[in-house]
């Protein structure tokens, strides 16, 4: 499953949605099924702290 942010061309709300494929997407507040999938970044979860991550780098990039 992917989260996508969608946008009603009805009511001109912005909402995101957990969407599987064969899924279609509504708008939460009127229901309406006009709604367009928008462009975002993806998320990324940084698992390394920040000390960590300078040592693991060259000093290339300092």
């Amino acid at each position: 499953m992917k989260r996508f942010d969608y946008w009603c061309d009805f009511c001109n709300h912005k909402f995101e949605e957990i969407i599987t494929s064969d899924m279609i997407a509504r708008c939460p507040k009127c229901k309406d099924e006009r709604v367009k999938r928008l462009i975002s970044a993806p998320t990324i979860i940084n698992t390394i702290s920040d000390s960590k991550l300078r040592e693991s780098l060259s000093d290339d990039f300092y």
